[in-house]
């Protein structure tokens, strides 16, 4: 069976799974999940444990060489002009809500919070604040999910947890980091630096830290997992997960 064959028949099973679930919630929904996916497919590596749908055939690991992803040096090379608009629109002090994956409360109320500029492609009307971050965006390949700015402040843990998917990348571009700040991906724990990108895959159980004492900031933007062609992507891109997900935000 070819991978768009296998893709197809994963997302079909995905799609009636995410149907007989959507009236229950909480530990029910997750006991009736549990039962509906034990012939999916999973990594052969127990860290990598994405929560709706695992797609075998791509490259597993759980952080990327940013030098095979040659437009992260434009976002490294623009950093500074990033952080000024940030640090601009912080000025005004607005209301920041905290990050959420819409499922479960991974950090402490008021640790964690973002500032999306898009979402599934949909440009956030928070975006025209930021025109130059913007229009670097556009240079990142197959943008899915969400890109915006990821402020933890200092005492925050997000507590260990994964993403939904192995079918995307995500890419971090430090912009304010503070002493005392650590990443953990797989059983490998980094930091982040001012101006530098680090790529990781979030099917991976992760976590972070901020012990210092000033806010962390980096910008945030999923991607679509390089090995996957457009045609996989256009499939992916259909499947009740995410066509769910695009309708909750425009709602």
């Amino acid at each position: 069976m070819s991978r768009v064959e296998e893709i197809k028949r994963l997302i079909a099973k995905s799609d009636l799974m995410v149907h007989e679930t959507e009236n229950v919630t909480g530990l029910e929904r997750s006991i009736r999940w549990a039962e509906l996916s034990k012939d999916l497919p999973v990594s052969p590596d127990p860290l990598q444990l994405p929560s709706v749908l695992f797609v075998p055939g791509l490259t597993i690991r759980p952080w990327y060489d940013v030098a095979d992803f040659p437009w992260t040096r434009t976002l490294e090379d623009h950093y500074l002009e990033i952080k000024q608009e940030l640090a601009a629109y912080l000025q005004s002090r607005p209301t920041l809500h905290d990050y959420s994956d819409g499922l479960r409360a991974i950090a402490a109320p008021g640790t964690w919070k973002f500032i999306a500029l898009a979402h599934y492609g949909r440009k956030q009307p928070l975006a025209e604040q930021f025109p130059r971050t913007w229009q670097l965006l556009q240079n990142i390949p197959r943008c899915t999910s969400s890109a915006g700015f990821s402020l933890l402040h200092p005492g925050a843990h997000i507590r260990r947890h994964t993403g939904p998917l192995n079918t995307r990348l995500l890419v971090h571009l430090g912009l304010d980091v503070p002493p005392g700040t650590s990443f953990r991906v797989g059983n490998e724990t980094r930091t982040w630096h001012e101006g530098k990108t680090l790529i990781f895959d979030d099917s991976y159980q992760h976590e972070v830290w901020h012990t210092g004492t000033t806010p962390r900031t980096v910008l945030l933007v999923c991607f679509y997992h390089p090995d996957l062609s457009d045609e996989e992507v256009r499939l992916i891109e259909g499947m009740a997960y995410i066509r769910r997900a695009k309708h909750q935000l425009a709602g």
